[in-house]
């Protein structure tokens, strides 16, 4: 670090704590004892053209889809509050809390819940369009269609595992993370 001109070095340690995000859901997040030196949660406002406006979504939507890819992995790692998922009842809330805060926030919550869902229905789990992506890579390999017998356990399989999602985020909204 670079203090007074003179540079020094430091080892910092996270810490676990609960706080409040822009939309006032408790989140548990990790700490080091530096914050942003404006209001939370504040909005920029620039002036762009279209080409620009055009570069700049593209720019939000690979950072919303890297984090969201990001919080998957720490989620299995058990690195993630499992309260971070939530299903229509958390989903309502949030957009009403973000309306509250104004359309710019509704227009950014809506389009990072669409992004979100969009990479979760492309993970490779039958039935979800990244489960049909991959089967269609496995035969593009094999250079032959999966048995259909195989592809009846691969989509049980996948339904199960979809559905067991399903019951934990309506599980949480209601019961489990309040």
């Amino acid at each position: 670090m670079l203090r007074d001109g003179k540079e020094f070095s430091a080892s910092i340690k996270p810490e676990i704590r609960e706080i409040d995000d822009p939309l006032g859901n408790k989140v548990k997040t990790t700490l080091i004892g530096v914050k942003l030196d404006r209001k939370s949660g504040a909005i920029r406002i620039e002036e762009l053209t279209t080409v620009q406006s055009l570069g700049a979504a593209f720019d939000q939507s690979l950072f919303i889809a890297k984090e969201t890819g990001n919080f998957i992995i720490r989620l299995v790692n058990g690195r993630e509050d499992k309260c971070q998922l939530g299903g229509p009842v958390k989903i309502a809330t949030m957009a009403g809390q973000a309306a509250k805060r104004g359309i710019d926030w509704l227009i950014q919550l809506g389009a990072m819940l669409s992004i979100g869902i969009g990479i979760l229905n492309l993970l490779p789990i039958p039935p979800l369009d990244g489960g049909h992506l991959m089967l269609y890579g496995i035969e593009a390999v094999q250079r032959k269609p999966v048995s259909a017998k195989a592809q009846d356990v691969l989509f049980r399989i996948g339904g199960t595992l979809v559905l067991m999602f399903m019951l934990f985020v309506f599980y949480n909204d209601l019961f489990g993370c309040r």
